[in-house]
């Protein structure tokens, strides 16, 4: 198993002792050339980081480069929606905001991008994606006696979209100087890491699917 730590999103002291030395960790930059051959892997999780990237759709290529003909790709990020009400403005505007973000040492600004849902489907799609799933999970049960007013919140507005995206064996990335979306209509996505799954093809499942 090898996996891909992004840049300023390190894995953790508690991260290396979960894998237990079963794993290959390096550093990229989403949206970056990612230090692998073609068809590398399996199976690539980006889990709440395709928002930080500058160039989305170069990062959704290299993840259609690396990736396996079969193989599957699981994004998620905040929901365009929740980032839309927080914010304002217009829903459909490309937007790079900030957020205080908390860390041990003081808070420190976060900057991420804003955009329609429209946006990351485009970019998916664009680079070669068939786009299997879109969810918008609901809030676990447990939280509600936990964190009752996040609970209720979440089950009125949504707070994630995950998107599950295939990369058809027998479709290579489409050309750049065409339509962005290719010549078919294929849609009618901790720190980001990348994983070579063990065992058979896409033999990783997103929790709860």
């Amino acid at each position: 198993m090898r996996g891909l730590a992004l840049e300023g999103l390190p894995v953790g002291a508690k991260d290396w002792i979960r894998l237990g030395g079963r794993a290959v960790v390096g550093r990229a930059v989403l949206g970056a050339a990612l230090p692998y051959p073609d068809a590398a892997f399996d199976l690539i999780v980006c889990a709440l980081a395709i928002h930080y990237a500058d160039d989305r759709g170069a990062a959704f290529a290299e993840f259609f480069r690396v990736l396996r003909p079969g193989g599957a790709a699981v994004i998620s990020t905040q929901h365009p929606v929740i980032d839309w009400l927080r914010k304002g403005g217009s829903y459909f505007d490309t937007a790079l905001e900030t957020d205080p973000g908390r860390i041990p040492g003081g808070d420190q600004p976060v900057r991420f991008w804003r955009e329609p849902l429209s946006a990351p489907c485009t970019a998916a799609t664009g680079a070669g994606f068939l786009i299997e799933k879109v969810i918008e999970p609901l809030p676990a049960e447990s939280m509600r006696a936990r964190y009752p007013d996040d609970y209720q919140k979440l089950t009125t507005e949504p707070g994630l979209l995950i998107l599950r995206l295939v990369k058809i064996a027998s479709h290579n990335a489409p050309d750049p100087r065409g339509d962005p979306a290719g010549p078919d209509l294929r849609a009618v996505t901790t720190a980001g890491r990348l994983h070579r799954a063990r065992g058979p093809p896409l033999a990783g499942r997103l929790a709860g699917q």
